[in-house]
């Protein structure tokens, strides 16, 4: 998703990072983002972990109103 990709192996990833001369650390410095949603894997749908499902809700429910928030950027 950080690179606008679709299911690459990892041999693929560190392939593709290479071309755009980045590092695979820069790619995993990227935050994830709200709107971004999986499939294929164990569970479709976004990734989140408790941090980021919490700061969902209270984006969801206008705590953060009027601002923009990416709730992947807060955790513990």
């Amino acid at each position: 998703m950080r690179l606008g990709t679709e299911n690459l192996t990892m041999s693929e990833l560190g392939y593709e990072a290479a071309k755009r001369k980045i590092t695979i650390e820069d790619i995993a410095a990227i935050p994830e983002n709200d709107e971004w949603e999986y499939h294929g894997f164990k569970r479709d749908g976004k990734s989140m972990v408790c941090s980021t499902f919490i700061a969902a809700m209270w984006k969801e429910a206008g705590l953060f109103a009027p601002f923009k928030i990416n709730a992947h950027e807060f955790a513990p």
